[in-house]
């Protein structure tokens, strides 16, 4: 309810005297408002570089220092920030808006947070780090984004034939232009399912049947609400059909095969 009144009386002081107007009018606003709430709207509207580095290093607050990131656009404080803060959703952020390769690299290689590592990897542009990254992250979905950025067509290969993971095969045979390869792939690859792709909350229409199940490729469930206990729950019914064996798909070999037809074999 207080912040409600705070947004109400910002809105109604704004609306009648025009206040804030100038830059530093809002930076008044962030050094010295009297709520939370007011201190991260007036940050949303400061350009000051200068005070926006300040807060985004230093504010106490979380949701203040993230606003201020997002205003930010010099490179050096968004680097400290990147790999200081102790919000890892802070440091995702500042990569977000990295343009140094160099920084880029060492934050993927060495970030604790998958989610940050990710964000630095989808900027990464050299190959040699990508590589490095595809090869050696412990998260299988830090390796598969790095594989996306690949152009060698070299080390394409080599993940595309070689690596143990089936989604990282599988998305470097859609990079491959190897048609004497891609042909090898789609015939012998055993690689199964679909990994990581699954579904919860599976309401199937011959009974319930609850958990994560991975579900055919274009299959339309039927989204309902169902009170269970004494709350209700989103749901989604399927067939019975719609829920495949990973055993019986093939990815690889289907990637493969949509890629030859993309290079027109």
């Amino acid at each position: 309810m207080k912040k409600m009144l705070c947004r109400i009386a910002l809105a109604c002081v704004t609306a009648l005297t025009g206040y804030p107007q100038t830059q530093d009018e809002y930076a008044e606003m962030t050094r010295n408002g009297e709520t939370l709430e007011i201190r991260r709207n007036a940050v949303k509207n400061l350009t000051n570089q200068t005070l926006l580095a300040d807060v985004a290093k230093n504010d106490k607050y979380w949701d203040v220092r993230l606003a201020a990131v997002k205003n930010l656009t010099d490179q050096t404080v968004l680097v400290e920030v990147a790999k200081n803060d102790k919000e890892w959703f802070l440091r995702r952020d500042a990569v977000k808006k990295l343009t140094d390769q160099a920084v880029l690299a060492d934050v993927a290689k060495n970030d604790s947070d998958s989610g940050v590592r990710i964000a630095a990897v989808e900027k990464l542009t050299d190959q040699s780090v990508l590589v490095e990254v595809a090869k050696n992250d412990i998260d299988k979905v830090i390796r598969r984004v790095a594989v996306k950025n690949l152009t060698d067509q070299t080390v394409l290969a080599d993940f595309a034939k070689n690596d143990k993971n089936t989604v990282v095969r599988e998305n470097a045979v859609k990079k491959l232009n190897d048609k004497t390869l891609l042909k090898e792939i789609a015939e012998n690859d055993e690689g199964e399912g679909v990994d990581g792709v699954h579904y919860t909350n599976v309401h199937l229409n011959f009974g319930i049947w609850r958990g994560t199940y991975p579900l055919r490729i274009g299959a339309q469930g039927r989204e309902k609400r169902e009170f269970e206990g004494n709350a209700w729950v989103d749901v989604i019914t399927y067939n019975e059909s719609d829920i495949v064996d990973p055993k019986t798909m093939r990815p690889v070999r289907d990637a493969a095969r949509a890629r030859l037809k993309e290079l027109g074999d």
